[in-house]
């Protein structure tokens, strides 16, 4: 039995690919959260910056990957350049708020 991310590879290759290739863009999938049921992809060539990139992604990729893989939970952007993919429960303590950072101090405004 396939995985996830091979589920995934297969419905990115055969149904989406192509239509973004017509574009311009393309796809990437850039990690699979098996236990959170996450994929993480990054639009690029024309899509990348583009500001339809969002909708083509919410409104069309997404739809179409839990349509056809309906153990996919969610499909999010990959906005990070580099790094390892952490888990949404690390990235939290692994980038802390500045020490001394208080949200509401800075929508306070100074005169």
């Amino acid at each position: 039995m396939a995985g996830l991310r091979e589920k995934v590879e297969t419905v990115v290759a055969n149904k989406v690919r192509a239509a973004i290739k017509d574009d311009g863009g393309d796809i990437e999938i850039v990690g699979v959260d098996e236990r959170e049921r996450i994929v993480m992809v990054r639009l690029t060539g024309a899509c990348e910056g583009c500001s339809a990139a969002n909708v083509t992604l919410e409104g069309w990729v997404e739809e179409l990957i839990r349509r056809e893989v309906p153990e996919v939970k969610r499909v999010v952007p990959w906005i990070f350049a580099t790094g390892p993919i952490p888990h949404p429960s690390e990235r939290v303590a692994a980038h802390p708020p500045p020490k001394g950072y208080s949200p509401a101090e800075t929508l306070t405004r100074s005169e």
